[in-house]
């Protein structure tokens, strides 16, 4: 998010997410295989630019090139599946019981 020129004043307001797990059902919306989860991440207030402030300084437009981000649409998308992948890691973890004996291992060595 930072690496690409977002404002890090914005991720107090970006990081409202709503996570949503479905079983499979036959809808346009969900086309999974038969018996699959659907998960689904929705960010209610997103905030991304890819004009103005400093987002064109090298470093970060250098960033945006590496991901072929050409607009602001791609950019969000990239920014939600990242937080998808973080919290689809983050259940997967609590439901294997890694996340706590990860935690215990990392503070009592």
């Amino acid at each position: 998010y930072i690496a690409n020129g977002q404002a890090p004043a914005c991720t107090a307001e970006s990081q409202a997410a709503v996570t949503h797990f479905d079983l499979w059902k036959d809808t346009p919306a969900m086309r999974t295989e038969d018996g699959s989860l659907y998960a689904s991440m929705t960010l209610n207030s997103l905030i991304v630019a890819t004009v103005g402030g400093g987002v064109n300084l090298p470093a970060f437009k250098a960033a945006r090139d590496l991901t072929g981000v050409t607009n602001v649409n791609e950019l969000a998308e990239i920014c939600a599946a990242v937080a998808l992948c973080g919290e689809l890691s983050f259940y997967a973890a609590m439901e294997s019981g890694e996340f706590t004996s990860a935690h215990w291992n990392m503070t009592h060595k």
